[in-house]
């Protein structure tokens, strides 16, 4: 099942933050919806785990948590994927216990994706590819790596918003600027179909006067 993927920056933002000092693996739950055929990944849920350098696990109260907790203060959304890390190995491979793991979601969720994230990598390069990042999905029982986009302009921003966080600036103050800039673009976008819509109507009026007007002379 194709389908185009957007991911909030800050959902990456918060995985390295929580993530970023740790020589363990961790995981979540991504949270998010499905809008004109979009999968939109929101936000990340990160719960209290167990976890070792090559491992890790979720207890199923979590999930049930996760749920009852989006029902109550975000309905909108659902649970669509979830994420693990591979600290120090790299983005750009699933285990097959990572592969069982994404099966039960596809089961769950059809269209549910796994985010794989090194954030060891990532403080090492500074840079996002498929060694510090990737998502992927599972077909006819093997791991298939997705494209994806932010909801923001682009991976730019994201790999700029993370640097604060390799030069110990608080990275609370990139979530803010991001959905700062989120907002932003999103009154910009809604202003801008607006002023399209008042400039189509106006045209029509103007057209419609110049009709009449030269109907009248013609008369």
């Amino acid at each position: 099942m194709k389908m185009d993927v957007l991911v909030n920056p800050s959902v990456i933002l918060k995985i390295i933050e929580a993530t970023g000092h740790m020589e363990k693996e961790a995981a979540g739950y991504l949270t998010g919806c499905i809008e004109e055929g979009k999968l939109i990944i929101k936000d990340v849920n990160i719960p209290v785990q167990e976890s070792s350098r090559i491992s890790v696990k979720l207890e199923p109260d979590t999930l049930i948590k996760t749920v009852d907790e989006l029902e109550k203060y975000k309905p909108s959304e659902i649970i669509c994927g979830w994420f693990h890390t591979h600290p120090g190995m790299g983005a750009d491979f699933m285990s097959q216990t990572d592969v069982k793991t994404q099966n039960l979601y596809q089961k769950l969720f059809p269209e549910a994706v796994a985010l794989v994230v090194d954030p060891l990598e990532y403080l090492e390069k500074s840079d996002i590819d498929k060694k510090t990042l990737s998502l992927y999905r599972v077909q006819d029982g093997k791991p298939v790596e997705i494209d994806f986009k932010t909801t923001l302009t682009g991976r730019e921003i994201l790999t700029l918003a993370l640097k604060n966080l390799r030069e110990e600036k608080p990275i609370t103050q990139s979530f803010s600027r991001l959905e700062r800039i989120a907002e932003f673009s999103d009154i910009l976008r809604e202003s801008r179909e607006h002023l399209l819509t008042v400039i189509l109507a106006w045209n029509l009026i103007i057209a419609l006067i110049i009709f009449t007007v030269i109907s009248l002379i013609l008369l």
